[in-house]
Order: structure tokens, then C-alpha cells, then sequence
């Protein structure tokens, strides 16, 4: 099984709100005014950030970081700046994936890393995830005063997606931290809440296994299915399975090939294999050797051994 996490969380964050300004609202309708062009919007926005008006400042800065004739990286960190000397903690934390990007400025991770700590000072706990993920790979971080894990912790119990979903996996890999299936099921429950595809997935074969908590087969099923509607090939491989082997009350061989094939075609290994049985004996889909060889030959490019067997001449009666 193949489970992807994103390390970086470098989007950036929608405002939090500020004491002083116009307003939130009224900064962000002059800065989609002036977006598309309004130069008289454009100009108000500029005026009042001039004029120390925070909201204006950093929605000022954000309208600089969009793609198209206008996006000014050194712009957008001006601005930022300004709003970050009256608390803001968005622009301190916009400013931190400048530097970790190296958009507008050299690439610089110690930098970055003070301008996180600085953000989730003030409260922003996207920084903090961000922090974790920079320490737990030693960039700009000094790791041995801070412990990444209950750095992830904070963020999660804040509700913190990612980093939820990567406590959960953490837990349940022994990653940084003593494997524990209870706490990996846990977090990897209050991720899937916000239908995150990768803690659906993990959270499904935990449920399948009885791994961390009761065993629940068809429970596991539905919500392979969540992720897999979402495109992940992992779930749609695991759907696939659970319609083939008819975990979820009926045999649907027809399903299962759609759901293989999707999987497959993303370049899933395992699916890719499946399908390429299926095609071998009829499961599915017409009988079709020319078809079962393709996909077999390509699961074993990736190192499947089952595939490998296959091609060396071994018999294959069902899908793995």
C-alpha cells in the first residue's frame, strides 16, 4: 500500500482578521476590483494601505502574489511586512513561504522558520504545521530544542488537517515517534472528517485489518470509496478489491475492473496487475492476453513482484 503525505503546506493563508483597518470585507472587494483591472479600486487599496490601514495592506500584498502582469513577489513582501509590524500574523506567515519558496527574495529556510515561529505566536497554526514538517527534515529549524512531533500535536488538536493526517501516519508507521495503531486511528478519524482523501484511505485499511480498533470490513469499503471518488489511486485500487471480493454484500466484477483501471491508469502498480488478470481470465471484461500482457508488463516495470512472477512464466488465477 502507498500512502502520499504532503510535507509542505506553502499555500498561502486566507486572513485571520484584523484589530485595525477598513475591514476585511471591504479590503478584499476593492482588492477583486482591482484584479480584474479596476484601476480606481486599485488606487483606494493603495491609499489606505498607505495609510497604515492593515486590512488593505495585506490584501494589497496577497493581490501582488497572483499570477498574470501584476504578480511582484518583492511587492507582495513589502506589503506584508507592513501589515506583519501591526501583528498581523497572515502576512508574517505569507512572508515565511516567501523565504521558503525564494519567491521575491533568496531562498532562505532559517529565515522562514522565524517568521512561522513568529506567525503562530500571534496565533496562525498553519505556521505551526509548517514548522514540524521544517524541523522533522532539519531545514531551518533547530531540532534539538523543539520536538517536531508535539509541535505536530498542537497543530492537530487545533484542527489542523495536515497535521492530523500526518500524526496519523506517523503513528501508525512509527515515524518519529512509538508506533501506536490507537492514536494513528485516532487522528487519522478526525482528518477523514474533513474527507481528506489520504486519511480516508489509511483509515479504511486500519477499519479492514481491525488494526488500532474493531474490525469493520464494509465500513472500511464505503470509505475507500470516499477517497476513491476523489482520484486517489490507492483507494480506487482498494475499492476495486472490495467490489471484486464482494466486502460490500454482492461480487461486482465490472466495478471492480473500473475502478482497477482508473488506478491503473494512474500508474498504480498493484492496479495495474489486477487489471492485467482480469483481462487474463475474463473477470470483468472480455478475455483479452494482449491486454492481460500490456498491463502485466507494466505493473513489472514498477517492480510488482507478483507481475515479475507472471512473466517468468508463473500461473495467475486471481487478483492480488
Amino acid at each position: 500500500m502507498r500512502f502520499v503525505v504532503i510535507l509542505f503546506l506553502v499555500i498561502f493563508s486566507a486572513p485571520a482578521g484584523a484589530e485595525v483597518g477598513m475591514g476585511d470585507a471591504a479590503a478584499a472587494a476593492l482588492a477583486a476590483k482591482a484584479a480584474r483591472n479596476d484601476a480606481a479600486s486599485l488606487a483606494a487599496l493603495e491609499r489606505a494601505a498607505e495609510g497604515g490601514d492593515i486590512d488593505a495592506q495585506f490584501r494589497l500584498g496577497a493581490l501582488y502574489l497572483e499570477s498574470g502582469p501584476r504578480q511582484n513577489f518583492a511587492e507582495a513582501m513589502r506589503w506584508f511586512r507592513r501589515a506583519s509590524d501591526q501583528g498581523d500574523a497572515v502576512a508574517a506567515y505569507d512572508i515565511g513561504v516567501l523565504y521558503l519558496q525564494g519567491n521575491g527574495v533568496d531562498p532562505n529556510d532559517e529565515a522562514a522558520a522565524e517568521w512561522f515561529l513568529l506567525a503562530w505566536e500571534r496565533g496562525n497554526v498553519d505556521a505551526r504545521y509548517n514548522l514540524a514538517q521544517m524541523c522533522a527534515r532539519g531545514r531551518g529549524v533547530a531540532c534539538e530544542r523543539r520536538d517536531p512531533i508535539n509541535w505536530l500535536i498542537e497543530a492537530a488538536e487545533r484542527g489542523h488537517l495536515g497535521a492530523q493526517r500526518d500524526l496519523g501516519r506517523r503513528y501508525y508507521e512509527g515515524d518519529g515517534v512509538a508506533r501506536d495503531r490507537v492514536k494513528a486511528r485516532k487522528w487519522l478519524g478526525e482528518a477523514a472528517l474533513h474527507d481528506d482523501a489520504h486519511a480516508l484511505n489509511l483509515l479504511g485499511v486500519m477499519m479492514a485489518s481491525g488494526d488500532g480498533g474493531a474490525r469493520d470490513s464494509r465500513a472500511a469499503c464505503a470509505i475507500f470509496e470516499k477517497a476513491a471518488k476523489q482520484g486517489l489511486d490507492a483507494a480506487q485500487y482498494n475499492y476495486g478489491n472490495c467490489l471484486f471480493s464482494g466486502t460490500t454484500g454482492r461480487k461486482d466484477a465490472l466495478g471492480a475492473v473500473d475502478w482497477f483501471r482508473r488506478a491503473a491508469e494512474q500508474g498504480f502498480a498493484q492496479a495495474q496487475f489486477n487489471l492485467g488478470v482480469a483481462y487474463r481470465n475474463g473477470d470483468g471484461v472480455a478475455r483479452d492476453e494482449k491486454l492481460a500482457l500490456t498491463w502485466i508488463e507494466e505493473a513489472a516495470k514498477r517492480g510488482h513482484e507478483p507481475a515479475k512472477e507472471y512473466l517468468r512464466g508463473s500461473s495467475i488465477a486471481t487478483p492480488r
